[in-house]
């Protein structure tokens, strides 16, 4: 087990969706995973355990969740510039959240049993059924007939034709 267990250690899960533009496609990711939130005390970490990889942190935990939302998509985002297709770009999403995380799932496995047991609580955060929440994800892609990407905001420019 690692160091982690040392603070104040809580299995989280999540659910979202995201639209994520590439050259040439869309795609639509809904993602569910787990992660660990750990309290230190400069602040708080986030650390994926499905997906692994990823990590942020911030002075409290609404900022540290914050920056994990950002830095996933932000990765997804640069998945999507890479790829050729959709295709391609599903492949190489589902490699990255499948990546083995064993130090950190002990680690999560272990804070989950501290919360069956009692022993564990996380102040204003909802208590939730991991087994509804498996890691997963699906990746839906569409073409489009823009050669360029977009941005993740959703924002996009071009020259108006004079019609």
């Amino acid at each position: 087990m690692s160091d982690k267990l040392r603070n104040q250690v809580y299995p989280l899960v999540f659910r979202r969706e995201d639209y994520i533009p590439g050259t040439g496609f869309i795609s639509l990711i809904r993602s569910q995973g787990r992660l660990l939130l750990v309290q230190e005390p400069e602040g708080f970490w986030v650390y994926g355990v499905a997906p692994c990889a990823i990590s942020a942190c911030g002075t409290t935990r609404a900022e540290a969740l914050l920056r994990f939302q950002q830095t996933y998509v932000a990765i997804m985002c640069d998945y999507a510039r890479a790829a050729r297709n959709g295709d391609e770009f599903e492949v190489e999403v589902r490699k990255f959240f499948y990546q083995p995380a064993d130090e950190d799932s002990d680690a999560w496995e272990a804070a989950r049993q501290q919360v069956r047991d009692g022993s564990r609580a996380l102040e204003g955060m909802k208590t939730a059924n991991a087994a509804d929440y498996p890691p997963s994800i699906q990746v839906d892609s569409i073409r489009r007939p823009e050669t360029e990407a977009r941005p993740a905001n959703g924002e996009f420019y071009a020259l108006a034709d004079a019609a």
